[in-house]
């Protein structure tokens, strides 16, 4: 009879150790959802550069919501298209530059790189290829606290002037503690 008490205590004992240790994550918000913004590219020379402040928490609902809960958020994407172009048929940007910064505009890095797009062909959304050590910092920025950093867009167009918008949409996972 005392073995039976004993191994009906012990199971209890391991089923409550297991059974914490699976809770950690137990409760865990886990989504996946787009963060959109849009650089405007506006000038009378071949080489640009423009700039738009990130703040996740204005352009997140979800992002809004757990900002204070948040474990992690990874980019697994990253797409773009042109809108609001007002150039001719031919016009293309002959290289191109997506960088981030910090929200200061400290610590800028290559992210992603376009060559030869024809502005008139993009405004169709296509994926961008990027880089994952630089999509790591963009996530870490995204992740503390105030939620902010820099984009940067810069190239150089075979026609001037410029004036067009690059919308990127950024894909991200997040993972929110709730309790």
């Amino acid at each position: 009879m005392k073995r039976n008490r004993l191994g009906y205590v012990s199971m209890i004992i391991l089923s409550f150790v297991v059974m914490s240790g699976c809770s950690k994550n137990l409760f865990d918000v886990q989504e996946e959802f787009d963060v959109q913004t849009s650089i405007t590219v506006q000038g009378n020379n071949a080489e640009f550069t423009a700039e738009q402040f990130l703040d996740v928490i204005s352009e997140s609902d979800m992002i809004k919501q757990y900002a204070d809960k948040l474990k992690s958020i990874e980019i697994i994407g990253i797409s773009y298209y042109v809108s609001e172009f007002h150039g001719t048929a031919t016009q293309q940007i002959n290289w191109g530059y997506l960088q981030i910064a910090d929200a200061d505009g400290n610590y800028v890095q290559e992210l992603a790189s376009v060559q030869n797009v024809n502005l008139i062909s993009a405004t169709v959304e296509r994926d961008l290829a990027f880089h994952a050590d630089i999509a790591a910092q963009l996530s870490d920025y995204m992740l503390e606290a105030p939620h902010t950093c820099m984009l940067y867009l810069t190239g150089e167009i075979n026609e001037v002037p410029a004036d067009f918008t690059v919308v990127i949409k950024l894909r991200v996972k997040m993972v929110a503690e709730v309790l």
